[in-house]
């Protein structure tokens, strides 16, 4: 469409499939306008533009970006300086045409080649505004009245374009004897009024003009005044379809009287209605729906006495083919006008407009997938049932629920079985609720549901208990039967100050610590919750000081062969003394650093200061390279797309072999993307880098999936040895899974051995290595030599 516009008006058009061959094409050629479609805000689109206007050696091309409505309000402030003018999408094809117009006289350079004056620059939003009007005699003014743009309809009454009264008086245009009174009309800042004048055609020829005057405050702190006009009946002449109605058989034009009578209208309104003949005496409002006559009535009623006077009102009319059209009707009062006496109702059918604004209002307020309502929808509602609890004493609760476990479902069944999960959930959820109740998609796997009008708290965590039990229910998705558990955080309004914002913030704290103790579970929030969410955030913050600050630093975890004692291997482990509070939890700091995305830059710091370590004790002792070194990756740590590039790097910066090094990862990282940890599990394999299985047995991830990875070594997790040691199913247990490891070439290590007890049923297991109490604690770097010198000892005797 936009490409035969621009053909139309004399244009050639080349097409440019990216960004550099538009830079490339601006070298080679001159154009008037790069016109570049912009599919989402992003840096990208940013740099692209910021190119092509590096390429543009003069000021004579103008860039035009074609932008959905959609990220109008996303638009960066950089992006919107690096283009001229935007074209809004879903493109007008009656709207292209005037904004090329317009956009031919603010090309920079421009100037009318007849006259060869300088055009004033037209304030472009307004040429969108003089469409809207729908008249035939459009004009854009300045304050002196000049005309800064007319549209193409202007030939077809005076025989002469456009460019033709670019830069001349209005009233050039304007039959002497009623200038006065279009001065007056341009001086009123009132907006709206009509007035009856003669406009000067080609020739000696005049037209009578309804015209009406706007003010439009335009982008860039530049203004508008429009003229629009529709043709009218000259004073005095018979009433019929050809002349008051609009001039031409097309408009959509009636004239009432008072009481809603039809005296006259145009064909066109008869096609679009369904009109008999029109000397048949009727009233308009009985076309209408019923509910909307009233409203009809009431506009004839309210219009004002004074010639002009005006009133507007929306309504539906039953049209041919049980069809109902939405109009959009401007009453304008010319009773006792010579020549017209009737009410002109000026008719916009707006029936496709409206529907389109009902399809917005239903993509704004909801999930395209669930169809439920959407975040913003049970924002608003929210606010307003807060509003009405503070006034009635009444009690609402939210109900804030996340998907446990739901990212293993995207990860290993794919993202569209996820989708189609979440569909079913969403459905189910509206099942455990109230009637009434409202059940919302929050973002991504969170949905929330809003209670209102609570009698009895137990009566909230009935509606808890109900989402629980009826989610955890297996679910058919597809061809896979899934089961699946939410966890819930509720929150219950306890004063007037609590805020849609504050609820949602509140149930949202309770949810995190649902899912702290465990799946499946709901909690109820309370105010110490939120200290801990204050104390958690300061940790993170001081956290992050800590990497700058440099009061982190490593320990090693021996593991010993249990077949002879000996020193196997060294477990690189992360401590951090507070220089207030002394040394920090490893458990509590590292749950922080995995949430809050630091763990990347603690990994790779831990990582580096351990091939420091191993540099320093291959140089001083000979013997310290059969002793490996493991590192632990983190699920996020192994995702980062460069990790392969860093270790190689890191190993290369300090002359490590690469065989001297162990990496453990965790069983969760298996069931995240398996193909690209299987595939950089491979890379650093080949390079020598030997692999462990961290926690097995903590997570239990598929089978299938832990026998695809070729691991070196599986350490079984600590519940399964320390705790109560006598569980029969867990010996068990570690004899099945050394057994299967063994079969696969693998090795096995215990975690958390502290007794004698448990050594020698993880020997009889049949288990190669082992950690724990019973042998060392984790030991300061700088005690490790005097290990090394002792390597020989017998730690586990």
């Amino acid at each position: 469409m936009l490409e035969s516009v621009l053909t139309r008006r004399g244009y050639e058009v080349d097409h440019c499939s990216t960004h550099t061959a538009i830079s490339d094409s601006l070298r080679d050629r001159s154009y008037h306008y790069v016109i570049f479609g912009i599919k989402s805000p992003s840096l990208f689109v940013t740099e692209a533009l910021r190119r092509i206007r590096a390429s543009l050696d003069g000021a004579s091309t103008l860039i035009i970006g074609v932008v959905d409505e959609r990220w109008i309000a996303d638009m960066a402030p950089e992006l919107i300086r690096l283009v001229d003018q935007m074209l809004v999408r879903p493109l007008d094809p009656s709207l292209l045409d005037l904004q090329f117009e317009a956009l031919e006289q603010l090309r920079p350079g421009w100037q009318d080649e007849e006259l060869e004056l300088p055009v004033p620059r037209v304030p472009f939003d307004a040429v969108t505004e003089l469409a809207d009007q729908g008249l035939e005699l459009g004009l854009l003014l300045d304050d002196n009245g000049q005309i800064q743009f007319a549209t193409a309809g202007i030939e077809s009454i005076t025989g002469h374009g456009p460019r033709a009264y670019l830069g001349r008086s209005v009233f050039s245009l304007i039959h002497p004897e009623d200038r006065d009174a279009v001065r007056g009309l341009l001086r009123d800042e009132r907006d709206g009024t009509n007035l009856r004048v003669r406009v000067l055609g080609d020739g000696e020829a005049v037209f009578w003009f309804l015209i009406r005057v706007a003010r439009f405050k335009a982008a860039r702190d530049s203004e508008a005044v429009i003229l629009a006009g529709q043709q009218t009946a000259p004073p005095g002449s018979a009433i019929t379809p050809a002349n008051t109605c609009g001039g031409h058989a097309d408009d959509l034009v009636i004239h009432v009287k008072r009481n809603g009578e039809v005296v006259n209208y145009s064909s066109a309104v008869a096609h679009l209605l369904g009109f008999g003949d029109y000397r048949q005496p009727m009233r308009f409002d009985a076309l209408l729906v019923d509910e909307d006559r009233k409203l009809f009535r009431q506009c004839l009623a309210s219009l004002p006495e004074m010639p002009g006077g005006q009133r507007r009102c929306v309504v539906r009319a039953d049209a041919p083919g049980e069809q109902t059209r939405t109009l959009e009707l401007m009453c304008t009062n010319l009773l006792g006008v010579e020549g017209v006496d009737a009410i002109i109702v000026n008719v916009d059918d707006v029936t496709r407009r409206k529907r389109l604004e009902q399809h917005l209002m239903r993509r704004a307020f909801l999930d395209p997938l669930t169809g439920l309502p959407n975040r913003v929808f049970f924002l608003s509602r929210l606010a307003r049932a807060l509003d009405r609890a503070h006034g009635q004493g009444t009690v609402v609760a939210v109900l804030f629920l996340d998907l446990d476990r739901f990212k293993l479902v995207n990860d290993s069944l794919g993202h569209e079985v996820g989708d189609q999960l979440l569909v079913a959930v969403g459905q189910r959820l509206k099942t455990a609720v109230r009637p009434g109740d409202i059940v919302a998609r929050f973002g991504g796997d969170e949905l929330i549901v809003l209670l209102e009008d609570v009698r009895d708290p137990e009566e909230t965590m009935a509606v808890a208990d109900r989402i629980i039990q009826g989610i955890r229910d297996p679910l058919v998705v597809g061809d896979h039967e899934i089961s699946i558990s939410t966890s819930v955080g509720i929150a219950i309004n306890e004063s007037d100050r609590d805020d849609a914002n504050l609820m949602i913030r509140n149930a949202d704290i309770a949810l995190y610590r649902a899912k702290e103790l465990g799946a499946s579970r709901y909690v109820v929030f309370d105010e110490s919750m939120a200290q801990k969410v204050v104390e958690r955030l300061e940790l993170e913050n001081e956290l992050r000081n800590a990497l700058d600050n440099d009061e982190l630093s490593i320990e090693f975890l021996p593991e010993l062969d249990l077949r002879n004692g000996q020193l196997a291997a060294l477990e690189v482990l992360t401590r951090w003394r507070h220089p207030e509070k002394g040394e920090v939890d490893p458990a509590a700091f590292m749950e922080v650093a995995e949430e809050s995305g630091l763990i990347i830059r603690i990994g790779r710091w831990a990582f580096a200061a351990a091939c420091q370590h191993i540099r320093h004790w291959e140089l001083r002792h000979a013997g310290s390279e059969q002793v490996a070194v493991a590192v632990n990756m983190s699920v996020r740590e192994f995702q980062q797309p460069d990790i392969v590039e860093f270790i190689r790097g890191t190993l290369a910066t300090y002359g490590i072999s690469p065989s001297r090094l162990r990496l453990e990862i965790d069983e969760r990282s298996l069931a995240v993307d398996p193909d690209d940890t299987l595939e950089k599990v491979e890379q650093l394999r080949s390079l020598g880098i030997s692999f462990a299985i961290d926690n097995f047995g903590s997570d239990f991830s598929s089978l299938s999936l832990f026998t695809r990875f070729p691991f070196d070594l599986l350490k079984v997790d600590r519940q399964f040895i320390s705790g109560n040691e006598s569980t029969v199913s867990n010996l068990s247990i570690v004899r099945a899974v050394t057994s299967l490891a063994h079969a696969l070439g693998m090795r096995v290590s215990a975690e958390g051995i502290e007794t004698r007890d448990q050594l020698a049923r993880i020997r009889a297991a049949g288990c190669d290595y082992g950690q724990g109490y019973l042998f060392s604690r984790s030991i300061d770097p700088a005690r490790i030599e005097a290990l090394f010198l002792t390597t020989g000892a017998s730690a586990a005797a």
